[in-house]
């Protein structure tokens, strides 16, 4: 009597080959994060491959999934046909399924044959769903590389920001408006492809010069759901939020939670000189609390020299006590000096920190910190991006004086009112320098002497792509 050998209770991709699997199981391996359906672009000089956050003319940067995927290789856009023979020719990345199998790895909590869930492709950030840009809207593709989709992140203390959350350079984009005074959402999403074209890696949104306190609870969520339909990714969007208005400012959160956006940025008020308990004020505890816990939230202070002790063991304290609900903090003082003592005090963490002081960019980067945050931004995006990346072209001592003289120039008149009359000077867009009450658009004289100070940078803002 012959003893029959009992079944291997292993799942196929434990124990077959690529060559081995069925059509069925080979098209279940495909995890669906469309990271080979980005874009890529090779140098010139060294003919290397370079990564983009560009998607496929037919991939649905929503969902990560191609818009017509039965019928792709008869499109006119280039789609390999994946199979055991040709797989191991196409530059996979590090995450994707087949070579994991062919590495003898096994497969990923996140895989939907592990989860049983396709959803959790995307809930593990591995899906380009809301991280790619739409083909049309990119404009420059040298101003898309990224790491994420074929390799690991580098983790050389002066590169932190590669991994951080909204790492790099991030613009506080300003709320535009219409000739009849309510928000243009073309113009504002136009505006958003243009940074991240020209040195951006993400946006704030109702930020420090969103005019967010001008804006309705409904006026709120319109523009973060326009934005979102007209492309812009909403993992690249930081959403600024303050504690007034309790109940809406939790609502409108929720709702960016269901659009896709990752983070939020809640300005606080600090004093010259305070107790750790005054740091982070009950009903910003509160709110913070009862956030969702999807978001990760980003504390913004601007706080005097004597007040840094106080508030790096208000963090501490208060990260021990409510565990994974800080993840960093943005220093708005000149100097950066809060900033660059949690670096300290917190060295060997993930904490993320940024600064809005431009000129302090590089030496925060170089001290583990994870970039900048700030007005400027939509003026110095490519200059700024020269200080950190090291892919770029190294930045001269014309380019930091640039730097330098643009922010005192921004700093030392109006904010938004300034910010909005080089935009729309340079960009030609003349609808951008439009505000609302109580603030007022430039005077002339006002004008004049801040484009001479402008013009004295040197700084030249591309056009927009057309």
């Amino acid at each position: 009597m012959t003893a029959c050998s009992a079944p291997d209770p292993r799942p196929f991709w434990q124990r077959k080959r690529l060559d081995e699997m069925t059509a069925a199981e080979w098209d279940s391996l495909c995890d669906g994060c469309g990271r080979c359906c980005l874009q890529k672009i090779k140098a010139d000089d060294t003919l290397k491959i370079y990564s983009l956050d560009v998607a496929c003319k037919i991939l649905d940067t929503a969902t990560g999934h191609c818009k017509d995927y039965p019928n792709r290789l008869n499109l006119p856009v280039i789609c390999n046909l994946h199979t055991a023979e040709n797989i191991f020719d196409l530059e996979l990345p590090s995450t994707c399924a087949y070579r994991m199998v062919h590495e003898a790895r096994d497969l990923e909590w996140w895989h939907p044959l592990v989860s049983g869930r396709a959803a959790s492709v995307r809930e593990a950030g591995i899906s380009v769903a809301g991280r790619a840009i739409p083909d049309t809207k990119a404009g420059f593709m040298e101003f898309h590389t990224v790491d994420w989709p074929a390799q690991p992140f580098q983790h050389e203390r002066h590169l932190r920001w590669r991994t951080a959350m909204f790492g790099g350079i991030s613009a506080c984009v300003p709320t535009f408006f219409d000739a009849s005074g309510q928000i243009d959402r073309d113009l504002m999403a136009d505006h958003c492809f243009w940074l991240l074209s020209n040195g951006c890696h993400s946006l704030a949104i109702l930020d420090k010069t969103g005019e967010a306190a001008t804006l309705t609870l409904r006026e709120r969520s319109v523009l973060l759901e326009g934005l979102v339909e007209r492309g812009v990714p909403p993992s690249k969007i930081l959403l600024g939020i303050g504690t007034a208005g309790f109940a809406d400012v939790v609502r409108v959160a929720e709702h960016a939670g269901e659009l896709g956006i990752r983070g939020v940025l809640v300005s606080v008020a600090a004093s010259g000189k305070m107790m750790p308990r005054d740091v982070i004020p009950d009903a910003t505890r509160d709110l913070i609390l009862r956030l969702p816990a999807a978001l990760s939230v980003y504390l913004s202070f601007s706080v005097g020299h004597r007040a840094i002790d106080a508030c790096l063991t208000a963090f501490e304290a208060f990260m021990q006590q409510v565990p994974e609900r800080l993840t960093g903090i943005r220093d708005e003082t000149a100097g950066c000096k809060l900033g660059l003592a949690a670096l300290d005090r917190f060295s060997g963490s993930r904490f993320e920190v940024y600064t809005t002081d431009e000129t302090m960019l590089g030496d925060l980067v170089n001290a583990g910190g994870s970039g900048l945050i700030s007005p400027g931004a939509n003026l110095l995006g490519r200059p700024c991006r020269q200080v950190i990346d090291p892919s770029w072209p190294a930045p001269g001592q014309d380019i930091h004086r640039a730097v330098e003289t643009v922010s005192k120039a921004l700093r030392s008149r109006p904010m938004v009112p300034a910010l909005k009359a080089l935009l729309a000077r340079h960009l030609g867009r003349p609808g951008c320098d439009r505000v609302r009450l109580p603030l007022r658009p430039l005077r002339q004289a006002e004008r004049i002497d801040l484009f001479r100070a402008f013009d004295a940078a040197g700084v030249k803002l591309r056009p927009p792509h057309l």
